[in-house]
């Protein structure tokens, strides 16, 4: 991670910029993320369709996450009554924090079909996930990582769905 050359501690205002040069900087997370996004079925709202649709995703990722999770915690031995905490935080395994952001997007999925064609999607949520790159409470809350420093990934591969499935 480009944040790790800096020394502890960092200032408040630092924060903020050393987060976003590190998720510029690196290609995994947003590929993964406008990728997910394009091979999701767009669906008409219905709750059936949107329970149907979330008991398929949480089956396919957030059971693997947690079976992932308590295996590493578990190694580690670590205490099982901070791990329940720690899943929601995404921090039990490091690395597994991008499956807490992908169950937000995933329930923002419905309403983001639905406004995928406006002229504001994109750059709203651009300007979304840039000012919650530089906010300390638009990354997280009470722990928990947010989806928002990453909803524009997502947009972007909601919006060019069709183009690249296409060709």
């Amino acid at each position: 991670h480009v944040t790790l050359l800096y020394p502890e501690p960092r200032s408040p205002e630092l924060v903020g910029v050393l987060n976003l040069c590190n998720n510029l900087s690196r290609f995994c997370i947003p590929f993964f993320l406008v990728s997910s996004a394009i091979l999701l079925r767009p669906f008409e709202f219905s709750w059936q369709e949107f329970r149907v649709f979330m008991s398929r995703k949480m089956t396919r990722i957030f059971v693997p996450y947690l079976a992932c999770t308590l295996f590493l915690w578990l190694y580690y031995r670590e205490p099982l009554e901070d791990l329940p905490a720690h899943i929601l935080r995404g921090d039990a395994a490091i690395p597994y924090y991008f499956a807490i952001v992908l169950v937000q997007l995933y329930l923002l999925y419905p309403l983001l079909i639905r406004v995928r064609d406006t002229h504001l999607f994109l750059p709203l949520s651009f300007l979304v996930s840039l000012l919650s790159f530089f906010t300390n409470t638009g990354r997280s809350c009470y722990g928990i990582p947010l989806c928002t420093p990453f909803l524009y990934f997502f947009t972007f591969g909601i919006r060019i769905r069709n183009q690249a499935l296409n060709q």
